[in-house]
Order: structure tokens, then C-alpha cells, then sequence
């Protein structure tokens, strides 16, 4: 799955610049910017999108993500994000398709081509240039480990 990550982001970086939707001027890559993309390949409708953006100090992800919605919103429609007051934000949904960890285990997953899967979220993340940010549409493989209870109790030993 994570090669597949990788290579997928790489193609939509090189697509980019390939077709001239460069948005940093005619240079190969900007230097100081960085591609955000966003893929949902799980279900209708299935979408790729991916745009440079000029980095502005030392802004938090999140900052940018408003910035797509407002300068390309025909790529990037809307997101949807809960605050925790520990953690920040948390992207419950990007372009109208949330994600349902509870019942089909789906989330968007955030991670750099470069190092993969985030171990910071879109509040505390600060972009590099050249970095290559990914928000993919993803199912969690990972069995469950919490056992289903009724009333505290394991329901193969309940009995009305």
C-alpha cells in the first residue's frame, strides 16, 4: 500500500508540472513550494488532484488547505475538520466525500511522499518546499483488537 502511495504521488507531482498547471511560474519546480494533492480511489466520484502551492512562512497545513479552497475550488471544493482542543483539527472530509471510521473504516489519511504517513496533523504540520503532501481516501486493514461487549460481558458467554 505504501508504494503505492509513493509512486502515485510522484505521477501526480509530475502530471503537474507536465501539463503547465504550474502555478509558481515557468520554473521546473518552485522553490519555494510545495504540491498538495488529494486522491479518492475507493469510491464514486473517484477524483486526483494535485496543485503547487507557494509556501508563506511558516504556516501551519491547515492554512494552506483554505488557501486551495479559495484560489482552486474547482479542485478543492471544501474540506471538513473537527477541533480537539489536544490534538487540533482532525479532516473528517475533502470535497464532499467524509470519511466513516465507524462503520467502513474509512478516514483521509495524511502523509508526505518523503516520509509517509504524518505523525503530526494539519495544525502543527509546516511544509517544506518541495515537499509532496497527500491527503488519500483510505480503508484502516488493521483487525480490530477492542472485543464487543454487552453490558460489559462477552456476548458467547451471555444468556438472557
Amino acid at each position: 500500500m505504501r508504494i503505492y502511495l509513493v509512486l502515485s504521488l510522484a505521477v501526480i507531482g509530475r502530471v503537474a508540472y507536465a501539463n503547465g498547471d504550474d502555478k509558481c511560474g515557468s520554473d521546473l519546480l518552485c522553490r519555494s513550494s510545495f504540491t498538495y494533492s488529494v486522491l479518492n480511489h475507493l469510491f464514486p466520484p473517484y477524483f486526483m488532484k494535485s496543485t503547487p502551492m507557494k509556501l508563506q512562512g511558516k504556516r501551519p497545513f491547515l492554512y494552506y488547505m483554505q488557501q486551495a479552497v479559495e484560489k482552486y475550488n474547482t479542485e478543492f471544493k471544501n474540506f471538513t475538520a473537527t477541533y480537539y482542543p489536544t490534538y487540533g483539527y482532525f479532516i473528517e472530509g475533502i470535497n464532499g466525500l467524509m470519511g466513516n471510521f465507524k462503520d467502513n473504516r474509512t478516514y483521509w489519511e495524511f502523509s508526505n511522499a518523503t516520509f509517509g504517513p504524518l505523525d503530526k496533523g494539519v495544525s502543527s504540520y509546516i511544509p517544506s518546499s518541495g515537499d509532496k503532501v497527500l491527503f488519500n481516501f483510505t480503508i484502516d486493514s488493521r483487525p480490530r483488537t477492542v472485543q464487543r461487549t454487552f453490558n460489559g460481558l462477552d456476548p458467547k458467554k451471555f444468556k438472557p
